[in-house]
């Protein structure tokens, strides 16, 4: 029976009706912003582990030194462990090209090998060299370039290059080409491979491994070999499978994405309403029909099964049409995440952009189940209609919502929100903030029909003087509080989202802006050029920051190293600096105490410092002792303070530089910090800084106010993303309003006609509509402003805490008041441009005799 009630009623009504194809295009809208962010996601998270799994090959273990390089003769312990099949020492290096000039602002990893150990490790496929494939690298300059790099900067066999390390080149000659498989599909292709003598020859690695893979015996367990390594390579060395090198940079984009995958969920929160909102209308619309029905003898669960058949039918069309706009949107976003995460956490290559099918079936998937979540009430309604009152007319013994029911629900969700952002961040749930801020939305939603009430009544003495269309605009308003409230409860929360991101945006922004002015205040930072680009292994020659301290206008120079070392078995940095350099010209901004005196104890007492990332990640706290891995064994050392900041690398340690020239044997520079004496031009200076040394050895120089407009350009491109998914929940959103209002214009025909009749003219009408859709909009953005404050708060000390570890000051921005408002009138008024036109046009005759 429900197959034929689908067949011959509902179709006509789906098919035929504008509300449908409405909440169709609105829906599909929601669920393609959804299905774009997760293809994105999985795209980039998919390239990032392809590139880590093409050069771990075969490898099943891997060992890197916990506080820097291995020292070779760890070969010979390793090689009496039992389980341990084939060993492949590794030196790398990530360089700048200096030749040919097309290359010029490009880096290249050199990889060294070992020539006889390699080969069950990886696949090289050689195309161009003389003899066996690895003899050509016999010859300490040559090397294999992948044939992507060598096509793309017209290089051939015999042909020579150049890289920059410190301030000499190292020359090499093309010895081959490695075919774009395995190894060479990594790094887009920036890839030269060399013999491992050569390399550490070449680097300046003598004695020394950057990483040693391993394959084991199949028959033997993987933990028992461990076991083995731990026990003959101490505590200096560290053993890992090659999935736990990226297992950090997973954690960091994991946190990332759920955010923009929670942000995008909001479309989605919008078209439940419109779903809602369409079956309610259709079932207020319907009434004689489903009398009828009923009358015939078709029994309330059918009534029931076809409503709900009708919802999960749009569900279904709007998760296909979806998908495919997700797809198209996704190429889009891609590119924005790829650039975004490159830039924030690490170097990603170019992301395949494909379609799977389980993407697809969860879009799909989604749709069914927001329309059948929509669809659940509207069904139950109609089919608790009896047929003699259905018979009655559509105004007819319409149902009161029950404020108080609504009121009690709302308060109660508004309590699970608070108990939920209470919970403590050390539990690490993650989904607890983001439950949280879906039950604060919950809960203004079941507050908005008493709102409409309450500001219906307000409005109606203020309206005394007032022209008829706003009186009667307020009347409608009231009257139909059930056809509104799912309307406006999802423009206002499409609204809140808004109106909390912007606010969380512009908090974290003037927070990063305190932060810059308050711990950079040298007046011109250096650092070479291939910064810019990508992370590499490039390092500023200690003699030219000798000479350039000893410059005229210079006040001090503050010296800037990190290292990465391996703390608790996770990837972090090490960072030694001049801090009696940087404790005399700057400071940090600390959790507690002066910082003048906290990084004087530092020095004084070897302290280590640590940012509030690297607290939170490892739960530390002022006083610990913490065990540094360093060449000589784990250095215990007293955390003197936890500073505020808010890079993306998962926090850092910070020691003094003479401690880590002392303790780690690292002489080696990254960054230079000028401050200059009184009175000295920063623009003047760094000019002449970049005409004496910045071309000659790759040297960045920016002064402070550049360096600041360049974080918050990044800051502005990250959140680039963030801010058109908001507007397109907006656009959904106005949908809605656009729906309920060609459905308030059917409902009232026959009163349009009456007014027509006597005397009303068109202008009325359409001002009857454009001003309810005003106080729809006015609704929803009053509550909107409530709603996003507490959001806000969620947002930034809970979600945020949560996800990144950051502390960030609240800053509301006064204009997002006026903002908000002028966007609401304008989306409201948008939305009731059409529906009016309608209104207007209807034919007098046939309004009046519409029932």
């Amino acid at each position: 029976m429900v197959r034929t009630l689908l067949r011959s009623i509902s179709m006509r009504h789906l098919l035929h009706e504008r509300r449908t194809w409405l909440t169709l295009v609105g829906v599909a809208l929601g669920i393609a912003v959804f299905i774009s962010i997760r293809l994105a996601n999985e795209s980039v998270l998919a390239s990032y582990r392809k590139s880590v799994d093409l050069f771990a090959g075969n490898t099943t273990l891997e060992i890197v030194g916990r506080g820097g390089a291995i020292d070779e003769m760890a070969l010979i312990e390793i090689r009496k462990v039992p389980g341990v099949k084939a060993i492949a020492p590794i030196v790398q290096s990530v360089l700048p090209m200096t030749s040919p000039s097309s290359a010029e602002g490009e880096v290249l990893l050199l990889m060294g090998i070992d020539l006889f150990q390699e080969g069950p490790f990886r696949d090289y496929k050689v195309s161009g060299s003389q003899g066996e494939t690895f003899d050509a690298l016999i010859d300490p300059s040559a090397v294999f370039l992948t044939v992507t790099f060598a096509e793309r900067h017209q290089l051939r066999v015999g042909d020579d290059f150049s890289v920059r390390k410190e301030d000499h080149h190292l020359d090499f000659t093309v010895a081959g080409l490695l075919e774009p498989e395995g190894v060479a599909l990594g790094q887009d292709g920036n890839i030269a491979v060399m013999d491992i003598a050569s390399a550490q020859w070449t680097l300046g690695k003598l004695g020394k491994l950057d990483r040693i893979d391993l394959i084991t015996e199949e028959e033997v367990k993987l933990d028992a070999v461990i076991q083995g390594l731990d026990g003959r390579l101490g505590a200096s060395l560290a053993v890992r499978r090659p999935e736990q090198r990226s297992r950090q940079i997973e954690k960091m984009l994991f946190s990332f994405q759920l955010n923009l995958t929670a942000l995008s969920a909001i479309s989605l929160f919008v078209g439940i309403f419109l779903i809602y909102n369409t079956l309610l209308v259709s079932v207020i619309h319907r009434r004689k029909e489903i009398g009828i029905l009923r009358a015939l003898g078709v029994p309330s669960s059918k009534i029931f099964w076809l409503f709900t058949f009708e919802g999960i039918m749009i569900g279904t069309a709007g998760g296909f049409l979806g998908v495919f706009t997700g797809a198209l949107l996704g190429r889009w976003v891609l590119q924005i995440l790829s650039q975004t995460v490159s830039v924030l956490y690490v170097p990603i290559p170019p992301s395949p952009f494909s379609l799977p099918l389980s993407l697809f079936a969860e879009g799909m998937g989604i749709g069914v189940f927001v329309a059948t979540l929509s669809s659940l009430f509207p069904a139950l309604q109609a089919a608790l209609l009896k047929p003699r009152e259905s018979m009655e007319g559509i105004y007819h013994n319409q149902r009161q919502m029950k404020q108080g029911r609504y009121l009690g629900a709302g308060s109660l969700a508004a309590v699970v929100a608070f108990s939920l952002s209470q919970f403590p961040s050390e539990w690490g749930l993650q989904w607890a903030g983001y439950l949280s801020a879906a039950f604060l939305l919950m809960a203004f939603s079941l507050v908005v029909p008493a709102a409409i009430l309450v500001f219906s009544r307000i409005l109606r003495p203020l309206l005394a003087g007032m022209p008829p269309s706003w009186r009667m605009a307020q009347g409608h308003l009231e009257q139909a509080v059930g056809r509104n409230a799912p309307t406006i409860s999802a423009f206002m929360g499409a609204l809140a989202m808004m109106m909390s991101v912007v606010i969380m945006i512009e908090s974290f922004r003037s927070t990063v802006e305190v932060w810059i002015d308050q711990t950079i205040r040298s007046d011109i930072i250096g650092f070479p050029a291939s910064y810019m680009s990508r992370e590499t292994d490039e390092t500023i020659p200690r003699e030219l920051a000798d000479e350039v301290e000893a410059m005229p206008g210079i006040d001090a120079l503050d010296r800037y190293r990190s290292i990465k070392i391996i703390f608790r078995d996770e990837p972090t940095r090490l960072v030694g600096r001049d801090l009696s350099v940087h404790q005399s010209h700057s400071r940090y901004l600390f959790q507690s105490g002066k910082s003048e005196e906290i990084i004087q104890e530092a020095i004084r007492e070897n302290n280590v410092l640590i940012s509030e990332v690297f607290a939170n990640r490892f739960n530390l706290r002022v006083g610990d002792t913490v065990k540094v891995p360093s060449p000589r064994g784990d250095i215990p050392l007293s955390i003197g303070g936890i500073f505020y900041e808010y890079s993306t690398d998962g926090g850092k340690m910070v020691v003094d530089r003479s401690l880590l020239k002392k303790t780690w044997n690292d002489r080696e520079i990254d960054v230079i910090a000028l401050y200059l004496k009184e009175g000295e031009s920063a623009d003047a200076v760094r000019q002449r800084l970049v005409q004496k040394w910045g071309s000659r050895f790759g040297l960045a120089f920016t002064t402070q106010v550049d360096f600041k407009q360049e974080v918050l350009e990044i800051f502005d491109q990250t959140f680039l993303i963030t801010y058109a998914l908001e507007w397109i929940a907006v656009v959904v959103a106005l949908l809605g309003i656009t729906n309920t209002l060609f459905v308030s214009v059917l409902e009232r025909r026959r009163e349009i006609g009456l007014l027509r009749s006597i005397g009303g003219s068109k202008r009325q009408v359409i001002q009857v509509v454009l001003i309810e859709a005003f106080y729809m909009g006015w609704i929803g953005w009053f509550l909107g402003l409530f709603c996003a404050f507490f959001l806000s708060l969620l947002l930034i000390f809970v979600i945020n805490k949560e996800s990144f570890g950051w502390t960030i000051l609240i800053h509301f921005p006064p204009y997002i008041v006026l903002h908000a408002f002028i966007l609401a009138t304008v989306t409201a008024l948008l939305a009731g441009f059409f529906p009016s036109r309608k209104a207007a046009k209807m034919n007098i005759t046939e309004a009046i005799a519409y029932e």
